[in-house]
């Protein structure tokens, strides 16, 4: 299991509204049971499930299916590296699907609780610059947060002629929080 990043991209709006925030790493059921749901949706392999499970991995595969449709290229959890500035950190992508200049970045939420919408989400905006560094030839990305417990998604879309503001944005909330307290 790969290692998480100093200051992950899943904590950037933690962090926005305290720069002092430190995410605890410990073992949960929730964090497990996501692990299950996330390889049960990358192997498309079952036998682990529980039948709400089994539910929640079908409603994200049936998300997918259309953006998979005529993809030039399909990657599950797909690792992201993410520069801004002096600042560099990691994530893991769901899934990056690209068909042409376009990407899709899907990213699953199995808790019960909600997150901040797409277009307001910080994990969302460093994703999407380590998928467009890591694709030049994308021009577009859409993101899309799929919470299927809550029958929820949330998308944005981003482009690459505003991904030095979105890059700036996020450099300057490293600086705040990589600064000594």
């Amino acid at each position: 299991m790969t290692a998480h990043a100093n200051i992950s991209p899943s904590s950037l709006n933690y962090r926005k509204q305290c720069r002092a925030y430190e995410p605890t790493h410990t073992d949960n059921a929730a964090a497990a049971e996501g692990t299950l749901l996330h390889a049960a949706i990358e192997n498309e392999f079952y036998d682990a499930l529980d039948s709400e499970q089994t539910e929640l991995v079908n409603k994200c595969l049936c998300f997918l299916k259309p953006m998979k449709e005529g993809a030039d290229e399909v990657h599950n959890e797909l690792r992201v590296n993410i520069k801004m500035g002096p600042h560099t950190t990691f994530g893991t992508a769901d899934v990056v699907i690209i068909k042409g200049t376009l990407g899709y970045l899907v990213d699953f939420k199995f808790g019960r609780n909600g997150v901040p919408d797409a277009s307001q989400n910080l994990q969302a905006a460093a994703y999407a610059v380590g998928v467009f560094d890591a694709f030049p030839h994308v021009q577009e990305i859409q993101v899309w947060f799929l919470l299927p417990r809550r029958d929820e998604t949330t998308h944005c879309v981003l482009r690459r002629d505003g991904l030095a503001k979105v890059r700036t944005t996020l450099e300057t909330l490293y600086d705040e929080v990589t600064q000594p307290s």
